[in-house]
């Protein structure tokens, strides 16, 4: 069962599964932008996987998305 958000003590959280997690993780602590082959290399997963938890982590608020030539930059979204 997949579930996308939960209740918590401070609103509605997204919650993330593990690929989600470990995706999110390394765009957090990257210093720089990320591309998806980087992370697609890293984690060692496949770029169709990488794509699909990407656009799951954009839909939650947590990642943006940066056009950069002929690739895509990501960086965790800046909360409010």
């Amino acid at each position: 069962l997949y579930l996308k958000t939960r209740r918590s003590g401070r609103g509605i959280e997204p919650v993330l599964t593990g690929r989600q997690k470990d995706i999110f993780q390394l765009i957090s602590d990257s210093k720089e932008p990320v591309n998806q082959s980087v992370i697609c290399e890293k984690l060692g997963l496949p770029k169709s996987s990488v794509s699909r938890n990407i656009d799951a982590l954009v839909k939650k608020g947590l990642v943006e998305k940066h056009p950069a030539g002929m690739s895509t930059l990501l960086k965790p979204k800046k909360q409010e």
